[in-house]
């Protein structure tokens, strides 16, 4: 488990917890793989922002049914 994915496993439980109805709920395990597959990247300090930020934007897009 990288630390990427260990830290978000810690604030997914943690939002269970205290909003066990919160939208991302039922999405838990695919963040989880999202974030393993990120921190074996090998991102670094300054192209992590970036990487996170195109990743965020397609998966958003996709969603929206836009090209």
């Amino acid at each position: 488990m990288t630390n990427t994915q260990s830290h978000a496993k810690r604030e997914l439980e943690l939002l269970a917890k205290t909003t066990p109805d919160a939208i991302v709920t039922p999405f838990a395990n695919e963040i989880l793989a999202l974030c393993e597959a990120f921190g074996k990247s090998g991102q670094s300090g300054s192209s992590a922002p970036y990487t996170a930020s195109a990743i965020s934007q397609t998966i958003k897009k996709l969603m929206m049914f836009e090209t």
